[in-house]
């Protein structure tokens, strides 16, 4: 009979893991960095996962589970006016910018999918994509309700909210005021969301 497995062992592997992949990267972590820093074992490691790609791919859908819990928390149907929207893209906002509240290495962590291999980046492009259909809808129901404009591309705006939105929350967490620096992205990203596309 094998031993049994700690799940607070593994809770702690994979967040000392989203740490040094978020602060150094995954190319420049390896399984030896992450048992150090917890004093404990490779063999440790290797109890609970089968390889450094294994321990990321993990951390990997963790983070994009909380943006996905950020991004589709209120039904994209839920506002009526432009009002509700503004006050809608306001919470989604803060929502994503707390969940960077202690640094970007989430945001980073996630992007670096894109440099590991085929199948991570396919993963990423799978993730941005459910992301932004979320936002089309977004779009389409303010389109059908007449607060946004008739002519609006649903899918491409989506596209370019969502690029506009990570890179204002990378920002964010980079910044050396970070709370100072919140504000000021999400007032403009709002400013330029509704101008852009209300009726």
């Amino acid at each position: 009979m094998g031993r049994r497995r700690n799940p607070d062992r593994q809770r702690q592997i994979l967040d000392t893991a989203r740490r040094l992949f978020g602060s150094r990267g995954y190319h420049a972590t390896q399984i030896a960095d992450i048992a150090e820093s917890l004093q404990i074992g490779h063999g440790t490691v290797y109890r609970y996962f089968s390889n450094k790609r294994d321990i990321y791919e993990q951390v990997f859908d963790e983070v994009v589970a909380q943006y996905a819990a950020a991004l589709t928390h209120e039904a994209p149907g839920q506002a009526n006016s432009l009002e509700e929207y503004e006050a809608q893209l306001r919470r989604i906002s803060a929502t994503l910018t707390a969940l960077f509240g202690e640094g970007p290495e989430g945001l980073r962590l996630t992007l670096q999918a894109q440099t590991i291999d085929d199948a991570m980046r396919e993963r990423f492009q799978c993730a941005m994509s459910a992301f932004s259909a979320v936002s089309a809808m977004r779009l389409q129901n303010g389109i059908a309700k007449g607060f946004l404009r008739a002519d609006l591309d649903a899918i491409a705006t989506a596209d370019l909210l969502l690029s506009a939105t990570f890179e204002a929350v990378r920002k964010t967490a980079e910044a050396s005021d970070p709370a100072a620096a919140g504000i000021r992205y999400l007032e403009a990203s709002i400013g330029l969301f509704i101008r852009g596309v209300r009726a």
